[in-house]
């Protein structure tokens, strides 16, 4: 895809007033245009057939600018990390609150997650110590998990999937979503397992739920607050003027 014709792309989406961001992906066997806005990311996804002409992608998108306008107004609003919100750690609320009299390393304190430091670098340092709380809960409880099942584990990784909470290969290369540090406990150690039984069966047979049921008899009950809540836990971090290319 040319440069010229994302840029054009992008640039009319923004005339019409969406700022919402934007990939554009080639796939070799596709035979039409497809637009689709992902309901966790919020990040608009314009899969075409190569050779496709500018004017034909252009045409497409004009059509559907009253789809993406109401198909983004139902999603749940942008997070960003900023003092004043409030997110959940754990599945409980905490407000986020700068302190230009704190230490620059994030704390804990009724309620409120607390930082100092220059105030511009604020939400960054929120965002890195939520990934290192991840990092830390995480990696014990997928280790554990695996010395139970037998299938040690290659490496651990906290990354920023866009479509999943987590993934794991038949390596041992195990992925998890860092947001999952702001799901209930019970939640992050539904996924926790779901990920780690694919050591066993790399697939969803039901061998490999009767894995998931064994270590987590109340997955039903997790997947279902995962449907209802995870779009939102999603949109943490995320902010509602950026935008992407791809």
């Amino acid at each position: 895809m040319r440069h010229d014709t994302i840029h054009r792309l992008v640039a009319l989406l923004r005339d019409a007033g969406l700022t919402l961001p934007l990939e554009i992906q080639t796939i070799a066997r596709s035979r039409r245009v497809t637009l689709r806005l992902h309901p966790m990311t919020g990040v608009a996804r314009l899969s075409t057939p190569p050779r496709v002409p500018q004017a034909q992608l252009e045409a497409f998108l004009i059509e559907h600018l009253d789809w993406l306008r109401h198909a983004q107004a139902a999603l749940p609003p942008a997070r960003p990390l900023v003092d004043g919100a409030e997110i959940p750690y754990q599945g409980e609320p905490y407000r986020l609150r700068y302190d230009a009299a704190a230490p620059r390393r994030i704390t804990v304190q009724a309620g409120a997650i607390i930082g100092g430091g220059e105030p511009a670098g604020f939400p960054r340092r929120v965002a890195l110590w939520l990934k290192a709380e991840a990092r830390r809960l995480l990696t014990a409880e997928a280790t554990a998990l695996a010395m139970q099942l037998g299938k040690p584990l290659r490496r651990i990784r906290i990354g920023d999937p866009r479509s999943r909470w987590g993934s794991c290969n038949s390596m041992g290369d195990v992925l998890f979503s860092w947001r999952l540090i702001c799901c209930p406990p019970a939640v992050r150690h539904y996924l926790v397992v779901h990920e780690v039984a694919h050591r066993i069966e790399m697939n969803h047979s039901p061998a490999f739920w009767a894995v998931v049921a064994r270590f987590c008899p109340d997955a039903d009950q997790q997947r279902l607050w995962l449907k209802q809540h995870g779009p939102a836990i999603m949109r943490i971090g995320s902010d509602a003027h950026s935008a992407q290319t791809a």
